[in-house]
């Protein structure tokens, strides 16, 4: 490798919007490009961790422990059971670790200190950080020890919202923490069929003050179901428009990357994000993204806002557009979630009301048994 790995913290202000999902399909593409990758479960939550196949209650070490300097952090990295891919897993009793660090001016750095110390990143191509949905001390530590940031976007006016906050976090630990962190841009999450759905995407590309990615993750059945199966879609349901989907993120991803990296090069590196004052509608002072388009009428992030607001005023209750029966056509792998009622649980011996828990549908429509999600690894991490 003659590059250092590309650090990538992916951080959301809204939870629900896909962070994990796209942290852990993302890294599957790659890795399945023969990139070396590593993420890091920075969520006390641990669905990260989880979705790899791993029990977030076993006894190893953790990112809270490298954090803490208990544990160095090729120590705390494991293996999963794909190629290229490692994992610095959670616990879910992180959170007590926030709580019991001592206060200091530099224990935001200790993961990325660790991450450098021992040549560990240099065994990556690239690292990427799940981040909590809350801008405390996890979600500060992963960008303090990122390069860029990708923010997960639900086409949601609430999620909108949240990328005020977004900003405004990135821009304190840019400058105070790194400042050498650069914004990649958003990703469009949850991409229904609905007029909505695509007026939002309308407004993030005219409005939002940060690049929005050509490829939208489209929300389909196969997605839903790779919580339950403990695997990336990319594996799970691998001939999925999901897992193209992911696959061409992958992709645009690398070359958004490459541009940046040549950029720097060339010595155009991004400035730092600039706080400007701006005519709001709470007043209060917004950052502007690195790489940010130009907004028209000198508009800032609270623009954002004002525009769902318009919207809102004016848009009815989502009306999704007349689809196909869904009776004929359940389960196919690229059938957008419904609410359609499912058939009843009797016949497979489940409760009322309740899925069938033994078995998912594949993706020729039939069904297979559901291995267990907290299995055991056997592939070595990847070696210095």
């Amino acid at each position: 490798m003659n590059r250092p790995a590309w650090r990538i913290a992916l951080i959301a202000g809204k939870g629900g919007v896909g962070k994990t999902t796209t942290t852990l399909n993302i890294a599957a593409a790659l890795a399945e490009r023969g990139l070396r990758c590593l993420v890091v479960d920075c969520d006390p939550q641990s669905n990260l961790t989880s979705a790899l196949g791993l029990d977030p209650y076993a006894s190893r070490a953790t990112v809270a422990d490298v954090m803490w300097r208990r544990a160095q952090a090729n120590e705390a990295i494991t293996a999963t059971s794909y190629d290229n891919l490692d994992v610095m897993p959670a616990h879910p009793d992180m959170w007590l670790v926030e709580a019991q660090l001592a206060p200091s001016l530099d224990r935001e750095l200790n993961l990325r200190d660790a991450l450098n110390d021992g040549g560990v990143a240099d065994r990556y191509e690239v690292i990427m950080f799940d981040c909590p949905t809350s801008f405390g001390l996890y979600t500060m530590s992963a960008l303090a020890a990122s390069q860029h940031v990708l923010i997960p976007l639900q086409m949601s006016g609430f999620a909108f919202r949240g990328l005020k906050e977004v900003l405004r976090a990135v821009a304190t630990v840019q400058n105070r923490l790194n400042h050498d962190l650069q914004v990649l841009g958003a990703v469009p999450t949850f991409v229904n069929r609905t007029r909505f759905s695509r007026e939002m995407l309308d407004v993030l590309s005219s409005v939002a003050p940060v690049r929005a990615f050509r490829t939208a993750i489209s929300q389909t059945v196969k997605l839903q179901e790779t919580s339950l199966v403990c695997e990336p879609v990319t594996s799970y349901a691998t001939s999925s428009r999901a897992a193209e989907e992911y696959r061409s993120l992958a992709a645009e991803l690398i070359a958004v990357l490459e541009e940046k990296s040549e950029s720097d090069v060339a010595g155009d590196g991004a400035p730092v994000l600039e706080v400007v004052s701006v005519s709001s509608v709470d007043g209060e002072t917004t950052p502007h993204a690195n790489g940010a388009r130009p907004l028209e009428n000198g508009h800032d992030i609270a623009a954002v806002s004002v525009a769902f607001d318009e919207h809102n005023g004016e848009l009815s209750p989502v009306e999704a557009e007349p689809e196909p029966p869904a009776a004929e056509s359940r389960g196919t792998e690229d059938e957008p979630v419904t609410t359609e009622p499912e058939p009843p649980a009797a016949e497979s011996g489940g409760t009322e009301g309740e899925p069938e828990a033994t078995s998912v549908g594949d993706d020729s429509g039939s069904s297979r048994p559901q291995r267990s999600c907290w299995s055991s690894r056997t592939r070595a991490p990847t070696p210095p």
